[in-house]
């Protein structure tokens, strides 16, 4: 399954067009393939590859490049037809239908998919949308005697990407039921090669296909034309069609009966009214042929080891060519989601052992890596090598794995700690400053966004990407209620007392729901004008939300019924009113008369009576929930990592810090008195004083990300990871 375990293995076309395209896998016979011509002389296979045209029916440029490359492939006629993501803007409806409407019906049967960043970013369906109208996650086609596995890394509503156990854990199984000799390409969004870090752990990938015969990965994302040659592979990421009308053609030659070599081709069609006029540019020719199990490239051993402020490295190279030189370069672990320019240390050789040393003073203690490159000419291998510093501050004492990922934030009651994950239960812990006690585990379905708890009723409230609602008896885990609200809960449940009445509210896709916090009986279902991933705030009188129309709106408590809207995002068309608005904040009552609201462009205190503005600070709170503190001032962090405490009657800045963590993206702070423990979203730690606003970076607490909201109890700081894993730390 694929990290949400929302969807089935295999493609639903059973066969793809022709007698050499053949579906490969199911549950029961893995590994089975249907009989082929294998010892007849193989025909010539052109397959195409096309990526990144963002479809949107607002955006006639757009289409018109989408349909002329589609038509250009479909004059091509290839056996296959593969997709490297970003199908659409922000994941629609609409902008599916728009995207299958200009396929030609020749190769409808021949285009297969992966989901890019776009389709995921925004999306409070749970990729319902893309499996729906588009493929299936992670799975398999065998075409012209070539594999090819079509790999999703995307979190939905993150934006960087990860390769969970159980994504690894497929591959695996296909590659190693694939015939030794056959030739296989991969297909995923995200680019793993040159400075790229917009997958966190791109280098479990590389050593799960080490040693196969991999050859090929195309990739898109970055919407420029790159290839790379990287541990022993080729790795192609394709131009944009949103940008230009273009694809690429691999076509395999036979010699003897093996496909041997692949011809890559970038076609680009100048003007999108004539599909025809083509200018075709070769880029690589591909050896399709069996590799040896051991690049010469592939270093033996890699020892790293700190030695105060320097790092030795030793690198052992047995079969390294002449002329081959080494580097290594920090793993930019501050880096999220994007693409840096490494700063290489090169390592002297000494016949067969290359070894140098690195300046480690400027990390803080915890858990680092180092990329290691051998070079020769223009063929690189890299293995990324973990290390640890040693330091006394906010030391790990344990961790608990809860399977899938942890993206929801985590709650507490007492000393107890909440956590849920994408594989299915939320897990009630006891932190000890030794090990954990787990106090009960119950399934509720994928847990993927934050769980409230309800301090008053001790119940925890979780909604799930399987359409539920679920309250728990916090002491033993009961089901106290469950109400199915029919489409995935991708937003964050708010209790609170509404004219007296316990009241659970939530955003199911652009549906408003109030439930009896007690029974889970539904009190009203209101249609509103766009979705939210986010948590409404509520009063006496009136539920606050923000939308994907770009607004905050207020609607009366007992009804649902519109009362104000405020335009926070004055955008030209529905994506970028969206992406702009509060569609994901976790809205706030601040005052008595205010609440408070965000987007990527600002937040704002509006007034609770009329959605007038009241004061505004032009940064993005959208994602970090803000944090009330005693004496009623606010703390904000940033999406950059910058913190300020602020008077929340009037919006003046008491105190700001420059940038201090790696990125904040929707793990808010935990205060502790006079400090608060700031988490970045790339697993760095941080204590910063609430009376002046100076901070210590104190630890990296991990590889592997953090946007899970982490918990303080019993002396020990819990923090939920991105890998599925609680850890917790002495501070």
């Amino acid at each position: 399954m694929t990290h949400t375990d929302l969807t089935p293995l295999v493609n639903r076309r059973t066969v793809l067009g022709g007698s050499a395209a053949v579906l490969v896998a199911t549950s029961a016979g893995l590994g089975s393939e249907m009989p082929t011509a294998s010892a007849a002389r193989p025909d010539p296979t052109t397959y195409a590859f096309f990526t990144d045209p963002h479809a949107d029916p607002e955006n006639a440029v757009q289409m018109a490049r989408l349909k002329a490359t589609l038509e250009a492939i479909a004059a091509d006629e290839p056996a296959l037809v593969l997709h490297a993501g970003d199908v659409t803007e922000y994941g629609t409806v609409a902008e599916y239908e728009a995207y299958e409407a200009v396929i030609p019906d020749s190769i409808k049967d021949k285009v297969e998919h992966v989901p890019g960043n776009h389709e995921i970013r925004w999306d409070v369906t749970a990729y319902e949308n893309y499996t729906e109208h588009v493929d299936e996650l992670n799975f398999e086609v065998t075409v012209g005697g070539v594999q090819f596995l079509l790999l999703d890394p995307t979190i939905v509503q993150q934006e960087v990407g990860y390769y969970t156990e159980a994504d690894l854990d497929w591959l695996r199984r296909r590659l190693r039921a694939k015939p030794a000799h056959q030739p296989t390409v991969i297909v995923t969004h995200y680019p793993t090669a040159e400075g790229h870090y917009y997958v966190v752990n791109a280098e479990e990938l590389l050593a799960t296909i080490e040693g196969w015969n991999v050859r090929l990965v195309l990739a898109g994302h970055t919407h420029r034309q790159h290839v790379e040659h990287l541990n022993g592979l080729t790795h192609l990421e394709g131009a944009a069609v949103k940008n230009a009308a273009q694809y690429y053609r691999l076509t395999t030659a036979p010699v003897g009966n093996r496909q041997t070599v692949a011809s890559l081709q970038h076609v680009l069609i100048p003007d999108p009214a004539d599909p025809a006029t083509q200018t075709v540019t070769d880029l690589a020719d591909i050896d399709l042929e069996r590799q040896p199990r051991r690049d010469p490239l592939d270093p033996r051993t890699i020892d790293v080891r700190v030695r105060r402020n320097e790092l030795h490295v030793s690198v052992r190279g047995a079969n390294a060519p002449a002329g081959t030189t080494a580097r290594a370069s920090l793993y930019s672990q501050q880096i999220y989601a994007g693409r840096v320019t490494e700063a290489w240390v090169p390592l002297a050789r000494t016949g067969s052992t290359f070894s140098g040393t690195v300046d480690i003073s400027d990390l803080t203690p915890g858990d680092h890596r180092l990329n290691v490159e051998l070079v020769d000419g223009v063929r690189r291998w890299r293995e990324v090598v973990a290390y640890t510093i040693n330091g006394p501050a906010y030391r790990p004492v344990w961790e608990m794995p809860l399977g899938g990922i942890i993206t929801g934030a985590l709650g507490q009651l007492g000393d107890r700690v909440f956590a849920g994950s994408s594989a299915g239960s939320v897990t009630a812990v006891d932190p000890g400053l030794r090990l954990p006690a787990k106090a009960w585990s119950t399934e509720v379905g994928p847990a993927l966004t934050n769980l409230t708890v309800d301090e008053a009723a001790e119940l925890v409230v979780v909604g799930s990407a399987n359409g539920t609602v679920t309250a728990l008896h916090a002491d033993a885990g009961g089901v106290a209620w469950r109400t199915d609200l029919g489409h995935p809960v991708m937003a964050d449940p708010l209790v609170a007392t509404i004219a007296g009445e316990p009241s659970v509210v939530v955003m199911a896709a652009d549906e408003l729901v109030r439930l009896d916090a007690t029974t889970g009986t539904v009190r009203f279902r209101r249609a509103l004008s766009g979705v939210s991933a986010g948590r409404p705030a509520a009063d006496d009188d009136r539920i606050y939300v923000g939308l994907g129309d770009g607004k905050a709106w207020a609607v009366d408590a007992a009804t649902g019924e519109p009362v104000w809207s405020r335009e926070l995002a004055n955008r030209a068309g529905s994506y970028r009113k969206l992406i702009y608005g509060p569609w994901t904040h976790q809205v706030t009552l601040i005052t008595p008369e205010l609440v408070f609201v965000s987007t990527v462009a600002g937040g704002r205190a509006l007034d609770r009576a009329a959605g007038e503005i009241v004061w505004e600070i032009a940064k993005s709170f959208l994602y970090t929930p803000p944090r009330i503190l005693a004496d009623g001032d606010l703390l904000l962090v940033d999406e950059w990592g910058e913190a300020r405490r602020v008077d929340a009657t009037t919006g003046e800045t008491r105190w700001l810090t420059d940038r201090f963590v790696s990125r904040s993206l929707d793990a808010g702070p935990v205060v502790t008195g006079d400090s608060a423990l700031v988490v970045g979203t790339m697993g760095d730690l941080a204590v910063l004083d609430l009376s002046d606003g100076s901070y210590e970076k104190v630890r990296q607490l991990s590889s592997s990300p953090v946007v899970s909201s982490p918990a303080a109890a019993n002396g020990v700081l819990v923090t939920g990871h991105l890998d599925g894993v609680l850890r917790g730390f002495r501070g």
